[in-house]
């Protein structure tokens, strides 16, 4: 799906890129979130196929490279280089969630693996992984920062939205205000706050949506 997705992007087939979301990587989703939560997933089933070898490495005080010499070595440089490929698609889906959340479920996967290590070994093993994705940032997340500087971080208030969803439903934390009534019950609990441009006929986070819908047990 990444390689026909990049190909659909480069080329701007129609055939292959059926959904243009701003100039977004979607691959072959309706979203650009959507399409970054299954390229993030990727990275991070690759990440656990190679972090138990990486962290056996480590304890036997070998370096990293070892782990593409011997036994299973093709297996590992086959899926690392599959991770990284997909890794570099990541900000070209624009998505802020999508990236976001994969580099800290991938931080925190090593960090809490080596949690019983010296912290010196946390912390450069931290760096690493931090100037890895610094470089995969900055050779493909520029149409990503573009869409950060032109639309802001908080897009169109909606972090002041999700207060007010989670404010209504403190009143009815069980039940919440019914499945698919959320274009009919949000507006009245709308504030100024939010200006007139922004438009929530869906919540933008389908867990706040939910649980303004169904209430919190749901």
């Amino acid at each position: 799906y990444g390689c026909i997705g990049l190909i659909g992007f480069v080329s701007d087939s129609d055939s292959l890129r059926p959904y243009d979301q701003e100039g977004a990587l979607t691959t072959f989703f309706l979203n650009k979130n959507t399409s970054a939560i299954y390229l993030g997933s990727a990275v991070l089933i690759v990440l656990a196929m190679l972090l138990p070898s990486a962290l056996a490495a480590a304890r036997e005080n070998k370096p990293l490279s070892s782990l593409f010499r011997g036994e299973g070595s093709r297996r590992r440089v086959i899926a690392a280089a599959a991770g990284l490929f997909v890794l570099v698609l990541l900000p070209l889906t624009l998505s802020r969630a999508g990236l976001i959340l994969t580099v800290l479920v991938g931080l925190g996967a090593v960090v809490s693996k080596l949690r019983l290590r010296k912290r010196a070994s946390i912390w450069k093993v931290a760096f690493a992984i931090f100037v890895l994705f610094s470089l995969i940032y900055g050779l493909s997340g520029g149409a990503w920062r573009e869409r950060q500087i032109r639309i802001g971080f908080d897009t169109l208030g909606r972090l002041d939205a999700y207060g007010m969803m989670l404010g209504a439903v403190a009143e009815r934390p069980l039940i919440g205000y019914g499945l698919g009534s959320f274009a009919e019950s949000f507006p009245k609990f709308r504030t100024e706050d939010l200006g007139t441009s922004a438009v929530f006929d869906i919540g933008h986070s389908t867990p706040v949506e939910l649980i303004f819908e169904g209430g919190y047990p749901l």
